[in-house]
């Protein structure tokens, strides 16, 4: 709160101004209003000049620390992983279609095939579907991979992919 002599002073640079000349002086702060100078304008004038304390902005200054390394864009990585994933559905689909189509010839048989095909093509189209959006976040927003990566159910789900393909593949193999 301002002494008595800043109230002095404050008074006296305000009635230098002839149109503030007796106005009244009000203070709004600290959790509180108070009356500084009553008015003393002529009957019918209330005029009063109202001081508003301003809240000083607290700035905290940290030791500066190097900023952290722009993160690497990995987008090759992510067109070679989307490109092995959707050439894989694609054989996958002419696998499934030639599976299906020989059935009549082997009596059937080639059916029990046909499954294992179908799941890799499935699980071969999810992991394309999703070599694309990786591609794409990688180009518009690389950090929304970082947090797909870090994230357990994208991980657990992808394990889940994986395997499936895996066990396809292997179980062409026999």
């Amino acid at each position: 709160m301002l002494t008595e002599r800043q109230k002095q002073l404050l008074f006296e640079e305000i009635d230098r101004v002839p149109t503030f000349r007796g106005v009244g002086v009000a203070f709004v702060g600290e959790g509180q209003c108070r009356l500084l100078r009553k008015q003393a304008m002529p009957e019918g004038l209330r005029t009063w000049i109202v001081l508003q304390e301003e809240e000083e902005e607290v700035r905290v200054a940290w030791p500066s620390q190097p900023a952290p390394p722009p993160r690497e864009r990995h987008i090759g990585r992510e067109l070679a992983n989307m490109g092995v994933s959707c050439v894989s559905a694609g054989l996958a689909g002419v696998a499934e279609f030639g599976t299906v189509g020989a059935a009549p010839v082997t009596g059937g048989a080639s059916l029990v095939a046909s499954v294992l095909t179908w799941t890799t093509l499935v699980t071969s189209t999810l992991q394309c579907a999703n070599g694309s959006w990786r591609l794409f976040n990688e180009i518009f927003n690389p950090e929304m991979n970082d947090a797909l990566d870090s994230s357990e159910w994208y991980q657990f789900a992808s394990d889940v992919i994986d395997a499936a393909a895996d066990a396809c593949a292997i179980g062409s193999l026999g």
